[in-house]
């Protein structure tokens, strides 16, 4: 990599982290209207608890997105750390590139459109705020692409240079972190629309209605996700585990919330919840076959 293009990829690195730090501060903002000084009205929290729906999952489940923010800490300060950390051929980041340029625009892009969202769902516009909450989860969803891509053309060279420490860091450090986030923002960019279609259409739903149709997209989602997770993209995603973890603790707060087995929402949320309980097994399983395997030093990092 030519001296421009690094100086490129450490640009944007910083500068991802400072709007990282900027998304960070108007989420306090956002949450905290009263110290925003006029920036905001209403907190998330409170604009949530306006438009009920059954789907929205029990308040403490929220609190995920402490994991979530600290998670994307972590990265962030691996990813300024590989600046500085060097190699016989130069820093970490260039040596290879396992987290291109357009993964750090896609991110920042990401970033953006979170605190967009932000400003939509304290105005109350809500069909808008849902445009942006399912930009958050496809350039998320972009992000992992370009991770796995950069980390599959790359690890035979990892593995011969000696730094497979380096691979564990990219799947634990980097995509665990972009797949946490990724999955909840998926969860909540369905809860957006169940309001979208309860509450702000010339001819609303019944709320219920508005929140098994959600469920039902999710449905398809998880079928989807769990069935390309463990056959055509296993090679690249066997060690991305949080989006099981996300999956299970959304749906308990769904259930946990307000279990009546007579609604649809709850019975539709349980079979949800025993799907990905019965996906997390067979995820843990294909995982555990493929690092106890015999003659695996391969095998552990990506298989052909």
């Amino acid at each position: 990599m030519g001296e421009h293009r690094k100086l490129v990829l450490i640009i944007l690195i910083i500068l991802t982290t400072i709007i990282f730090a900027g998304l960070q501060f108007t989420t306090f903002l956002a949450a905290n209207p009263t110290k925003s000084y006029g920036t905001f009205f209403r907190s998330i929290g409170n604009v949530s608890d306006a438009h009920h729906l059954d789907v929205t999952p029990a308040s403490p489940t929220f609190s995920i997105w402490v994991i979530i923010y600290g998670w994307q800490i972590i990265m962030l300060i691996y990813c300024l750390t590989s600046t500085c950390r060097h190699t016989p051929d130069g820093p970490v980041c260039t040596s290879p590139v396992l987290l291109p340029p357009m993964f750090f625009i896609t991110y920042i892009a990401n970033n953006i459109c979170s605190i967009t969202w932000l400003f939509l769902w304290d105005r109350l516009y809500f069909i808008s705020s849902t445009v942006f909450l399912f930009l958050i989860a496809i350039t998320l969803y972009v992000c992992m692409v370009i991770s796995y891509r950069a980390l599959n053309r790359h690890y035979s060279l990892l593995v011969a240079r000696g730094r497979k420490a380096e691979i564990w860091l990219i799947i634990f450090l980097v995509q665990n972190a972009i797949a946490i986030y990724a999955t909840w923002t998926s969860i909540a960019s369905l809860l957006n629309l169940a309001t979208v279609l309860a509450y702000d259409i010339p001819d609303p739903m019944e709320q219920e209605v508005a929140s098994v149709i959600s469920l039902g997209i999710l449905a398809v989602e998880l079928l989807l996700f769990v069935g390309t997770d463990l056959t055509i993209f296993d090679k690249y995603s066997r060690y991305v585990f949080t989006p099981y973890l996300v999956l299970v603790v959304g749906l308990s707060g769904v259930v946990a919330k307000d279990w009546n087995p007579k609604t649809p929402t709850c019975i539709f949320a349980a079979v949800l919840l025993a799907m990905t309980i019965i996906s997390a097994i067979g995820k843990c399983i294909r995982l555990s076959q493929a690092f106890f395997k015999r003659n695996d030093q391969e095998d552990i990092v990506l298989k052909e």
